[in-house]
């Protein structure tokens, strides 16, 4: 623009440099234009396609709400929990919530605490911003749900399909349980309810963590 207007002045078409200042103040302030000849022409730009592309990808196929009641028991070396989310071939894709003494590393002072999961996702390698985004306060007993928004732990969606939702939740030391539930992807909802495995079976005798695990899938 500056060039513009500098040819512009020598070719004796604005006429003074007060006159070029002010044009390129207003040149801010309105819509890209060009000098040509004697006239204004308004260039219209194009949308940032790239911008638009990407905003597109990072669009999820829609959102799976895992539900739970939560039995919050008051002794040590019980209430962790973690969520996470397998394919069905039963890779790892992507970590819902975990509690956050697990997940910021108390597995190394505790080696006892959410195994399964941390072998699954090979925590141990996670990004710090990735475990604080999805790791948390033990909540109390009641209702609980979290959101897996259809994504993997790199943030791109998932292709539609079936999927493994999976709750680990340590009872007492070694007793612990784990849920495991499947939900489909698609263009219409779907709902579910995960069943327990305890581990070792007769861990259900330490105390109930967690109930009524289930899972709904709502389609954007």
């Amino acid at each position: 623009m500056i060039k513009v207007l500098y040819t512009l002045f020598s070719c004796g078409f604005i006429p003074s440099v007060k006159s070029a200042m002010i044009l390129l103040v207003m040149s801010c302030f309105l819509a890209p234009t060009f000098l040509l000849g004697s006239g204004l022409q308004t260039v219209e730009l194009s949308p940032d396609l790239e911008s638009l592309s990407q905003s597109e990808m990072n669009a999820g196929p829609g959102r799976v709400k895992i539900s739970y009641y939560l039995h919050y028991q008051p002794r040590m070396a019980s209430n962790q929990f973690a969520i996470w989310i397998e394919d069905a071939d039963g890779n790892y894709i992507a970590t819902v919530f975990a509690t956050r003494y697990t997940a910021m590393g108390g597995y190394e002072r505790r080696p006892l605490s959410l195994p399964e999961w941390r072998r699954a996702s090979d925590w141990g390698q996670a990004k710090s911003e990735y475990v604080d985004a999805v790791s948390g306060a033990t909540p109390m007993s009641g209702w609980h749900a979290n959101i897996w928004d259809c994504k993997d732990e790199h943030g791109r969606p998932v292709p539609p399909g079936r999927y493994f939702y999976r709750v680990e939740g340590n009872i007492f030391w070694e007793n612990m349980v784990i849920w495991t539930g499947e939900i489909e992807i698609s263009d219409s909802p779907d709902q579910s309810q995960a069943e327990p495995q305890y581990i070792p079976e007769r861990a259900h005798r330490k105390g109930i963590l967690l109930e009524e695990v289930r899972a709904e899938f709502t389609p954007e």
